[in-house]
């Protein structure tokens, strides 16, 4: 019954996506400052915005719904001095007091001026909410949202990966300028914005409110900046083109590293200030677009192309050993020990340059907004574009002999094939459409529509989309036979590679391979939602709201198996014949397509080879209950996730049937109708103010997330044949549930003097139903791997945040966490091998592969102000000038002990745990950046 009747609100309630908090509030209390009586009736206005309030009998005032941003706050009253409060800052989702003392205009003076502090303690907060301003991040060493919030507490940074509190990588939800930004399909965050252009960054950790959803261990709330009464425009150059790609200065290579921005905002013209725009325009150029400390090793080589020894003499291909049998020649990176086979191996000799060739990435990133006031009517017209050509090392295929081997992971390309390094296309789009109708002082809702975009294609930088020439000697086309006018020059015999290179000694790709897959993926999805928020009184602050996405996924994936790439797809082709079709030589390649038919080309239909339309869904209820001494936030959400696929009956056993053309399909006897889930979760938190300096809070709630959608989907067509080729293979499962998690955080905040304040908080969190890879063992026809919700973890942890807002010139921030993260898995491929091998998956807890014991980060600001610092030849030299130093930290990460056999020779690579699992911990890690700047007036 509860099910339809939240159906019914979707229908019944205007459908007007995913919208984060992009607004808090302001309140407080006007006073005589003589007799401190309340002044009932005074006017309080935000400067430069049509937003403001009267005072009530007691002389208190509230304004809702005032955009993030830093604001004059001038109040007036009847025989009083006008009293104006500067640099007051509004954070999303939270309430900001202030207070006035309005002195009589019996005494003489002029108007009051008053600069705001921003306060130290946040005492609405009832969980862990960490704020950085413009200017703070302006000053900081970093650049984006997500380096932002890598160095708060809770947050553990392996690579470019980034883990909150334990959860996995994908359970944190990023919102920008309110529009959910995450890719369901990978469940992480998609698109960015420029630096310049970001107002604040607003992180939780847990614990958040009933509107937040479709995340289990974090939020980002990222606001962009929007136009103001005056015209602004800002620009930013960065390069370190200044150094050199192939001789060290100060210790480091150019990497090619170039951006390039600019924005500009301000009032629409003869609109009186009702019309403002923001927009921002970003180029990034990186010619290696993930610079590591391990740089490219370049190969010297003699006249005729021979590699080098460690002596200058040219390397003959093998080194024969005492009996006659050659012995591989490698290189420092990969050496080859010699176990089982006497004799001396040689050594490449390298020169050391920066950038890897051939890895760049060339990006257009785009933000912007136009604000229509038509009081009580606001409408907001914004959204961010991405653009991004990328090059990527590759490796070999999947299956090959060193597929699963250091080389085969992304660098078997790099020694004399990188210039056929694949290209991927990265196109991202997030557009939205916001009405705001205030319908009194204590009443307003929004509504709001989006559309959201996340796409890529990943082909031979040769060949693009016309990929089954890849394999092409004799000219053959798409379909069969009958060509199309290209072939690959590079090869000799059709259907094949190219001819082996025997100086890399089957290490190293040879000139002319191409990538033996191609891959086009098209996610999108419409949103709607729409909230009302009511003020009962200065106590109750009622929110409630639906939202939904309707989603449309395509994918097309051709040569990802085994040796099946897209090589021999040519020798398949050139065998059509009435016997054996054009779709099946496809199918032969273990094609994976859905919204697009077997070739990809784009459909409407497709059967059960449809594009999919997952729908998501959300009803929340809030009440923020403001008092004195007792701040609660109670919420109950309701969260829906219809997979809009069919499930398979019985996983370990899967019938298949031959077609006209030739392939291999399932049996509909296979499957039986889909199941849609839906919790109830509630919210409850709590922030007890002891003192104006001293705050405890706490935090329960219940979580759920839809799982990655990419481990649902896959076309019928592909698991038929692999069920029917009698190999091992993965399949991914429609059948998974969404992942729940059950959340608990307590601690307190408390300032110290008049500058500083320290936040203590400890949380567990007990998370089921993760997704892993197992191993069918009873499968028929043949065994294979698939997804299952059977990962299970506990996360336990202390966090301290220690804040000194600027004090003699000097501010400082630094946290540390100690963190004990433990699972049966860290992702849903941890046991890969394990189901390839068809052993036994762990049934018990173990340090997770992010599990990063002690992390923490100091960070400190040094500036002058202006006309500030010492004075030099009669001039403040350091006038407007700042250092910033943001000293990162971290334990080693844990791992499994093992024995290592040689990654050289085919066949024999492999790790054996010679411990429990992660059960030790690598040393130690310790970054230090550093920001100088001075300000020109």
């Amino acid at each position: 019954m509860l099910k339809k009747l939240l159906f019914l609100t979707f229908i019944v309630l205007l459908p007007v996506t995913l919208f984060g908090a992009t607004t808090g509030k302001i309140v407080g209390k006007v006073t005589d400052k003589e007799s401190g009586e309340p002044l009932p009736g005074a006017n309080v206005v935000i400067e430069g915005t049509l937003l403001g309030a009267a005072t009530d009998a007691q002389g208190r005032f509230i304004i809702l719904n005032v955009p993030v941003g830093t604001y004059s706050l001038k109040t007036r009253f009847i025989g009083y001095r006008d009293v104006t409060v500067q640099n007051i800052r509004v954070h999303a989702g939270l309430t900001t007091e202030v207070d006035f003392a309005m002195p009589s205009q019996i005494l003489e003076g002029e108007a009051v001026t008053i600069v705001s502090v921003r306060p130290l303690v946040e005492k609405n907060a009832t969980n862990t909410v960490r704020i950085k301003t413009a200017e703070e991040i302006q000053n900081l060493p970093v650049r984006g949202f997500r380096d932002v919030m890598s160095i708060e507490p809770g947050v553990v940074t392996v690579g470019q990966r980034i883990y909150v509190r334990g959860g996995r990588r994908e359970e944190i939800a990023t919102y920008i300028d309110g529009v959910y930004q995450n890719n369901p399909l990978t469940g992480r965050a998609s698109g960015d914005v420029s630096n310049l252009a970001i107002e604040e960054v607003n992180y939780q950790a847990g614990g958040f409110n009933a509107e937040y959803g479709f995340a289990n261990s974090g939020v980002v709330l990222t606001t962009t900046k929007s136009g103001k009464n005056s015209y602004n425009f800002s620009g930013e150059v960065i390069t370190d083109s200044w150094l050199s790609q192939t001789d060290k200065n100060l210790g480091t290579f150019s990497y090619g590293y170039n951006i390039y921005n600019g924005s500009l905002s301000g009032p629409v013209p003869f609109t009186n200030n009702r019309v403002k725009f923001y927009v921002g325009l970003e180029r990034r150029y990186m010619q290696d677009h993930t610079p590591s400390s391990y740089a490219y090793q370049h190969l010297k080589m003699d006249d005729e192309g021979n590699p080098l020894d460690a002596d200058g003499n040219p390397i003959t291909y093998y080194v024969a050993d005492t009996s006659g049998a050659p012995v591989l020649v490698v290189d420092d990176a990969f050496p080859y020990d010699g176990v089982g086979t006497p004799g001396v191996t040689k050594r490449y000799q390298w020169d050391e340059q920066g950038p890897w060739p051939h890895k760049s990435s060339a990006q257009w990133l785009w933000n912007g907004n136009v604000t229509i006031d038509l009081k009580p009517l606001t409408i907001r017209l914004g959204g961010n574009s991405q653009r991004e050509k990328r090059r990527d090392l590759a490796g070999f295929p999947p299956g090959s002999d060193f597929a699963n081997t250091v080389i085969g992971a992304g660098i078997g390309y790099s020694i004399w094939n990188h210039e056929n390094n694949p290209i991927q296309r990265n196109y991202r789009d997030s557009y939205h459409f916001k009405v705001t109708h205030t319908l009194s002082s204590r009443t307003f809702y929004t509504a709001q529509l989006n559309y959201f975009r996340d796409a890529f294609t990943r082909s031979s930088v040769m060949f693009g989309d016309k990929f089954w020439n890849v394999g092409d000697r004799d000219d053959v086309g798409q379909f069969g036979p009958e060509g199309d006018g290209i072939v690959n020059p590079y090869i000799d015999l059709h259907g094949s590679r190219p001819l082996e290179d025997l100086r890399s000694a089957g290490l190293f790709a040879s000139y002319g391979t191409q990538p033996g897959e191609y891959w086009k993926q098209n996610w999108q999805f419409w949103g709607a939602k729409a909230d009302i928020v009511h003020q009962i009184g200065r106590t109750h602050e009622l929110k409630s709201g639906f939202e939904y996405r309707y989603n449309t996924y395509r994918q097309y994936q051709i040569g990802s198996y085994g040796g099946a790439d897209l090589h021999s797809l040519a020798g398949q082709l050139a065998s059509v014949s009435d016997d054996f079709t054009s779709k099946a030589a496809y199918q032969n390649r273990f094609v994976n397509q859905f919204g697009y038919d077997m070739f990809g080309n784009e459909i409407d239909g497709g059967g059960r080879n449809a594009a999919k339309h997952p729908i998501i869904a959300a009803v929340y209820l809030q009440d923020k209950i403001e008092m004195e001494d007792l701040v609660l936030n109670l919420g109950i959400r309701w969260d829906y996730f219809d997979p809009a696929n069919d499930f398979i009956a019985d996983l370990e056993h899967v019938t298949t049937y031959t077609t006209d053309d030739g392939t291999y399909e399932l049996e509909e006897e296979n499957f039986i109708p889909k199941e849609t889930y839906s919790q109830i979760s509630p919210r409850l938190g709590f922030s007890f103010p002891v003192t104006d300096q001293t705050v405890f809070h706490a935090q329960y709630g219940k979580f759920i997330q839809t799982p990655e959608l990419q481990r649902l989907y896959s076309s019928t067509s592909q698991y038929a044949y692999s069920l029917s080729s009698g190999m091992f293979f993965t399949q991914e499962n429609a059948n998974l549930r969404p992942v729940r998690t059950t959340a608990y955080e307590v601690g307190f905040r408390q300032q110290m003097g008049v500058s500083a304040a320290l936040d203590v908080t400890a949380y567990y969190k007990e998370i089921r139903d993760h997704v892993r890879l197992r191993n069918l063992d009873n499968a028929v026809p043949v065994p294979y791997a698939t997804f299952l919700n059977e990962d299970y973890g506990t996360v336990k942890g202390l966090s301290f945040a220690f804040t000194l807002r600027r004090t003699n010139r000097v501010s400082m921030a630094a946290n540390y966490t100690l963190q004990y993260a433990s699972g049966t898995g860290s992702d849903a491929n941890t046991w890969y091998n394990i189901a390839w091998q068809q052993g036994r998956t762990p049934t018990f807890v173990a340090p997770l592969d992010f599990d990063r014991r002690h992390v923490g980060s100091f960070n400190f600001d040094y500036r002058f102000a202006d006309n500030d610092g010492p004075m030099i030849f009669g001039m403040r030299a350091f006038s407007n000038t700042g250092v910033n130093l943001l000293f990162s930290f971290g334990s080693g990460l844990s791992y499994t002990p093992v024995r290592v056999q040689t990654e050289v020779l085919p066949g024999t690579s492999g790790y054996y745990p010679i411990a429990q699992v992660g059960s030790a911990q690598g040393p130690w890690t310790y970054q230090l950046d550093m920001k100088m700047d001075k300000t020109f007036t």
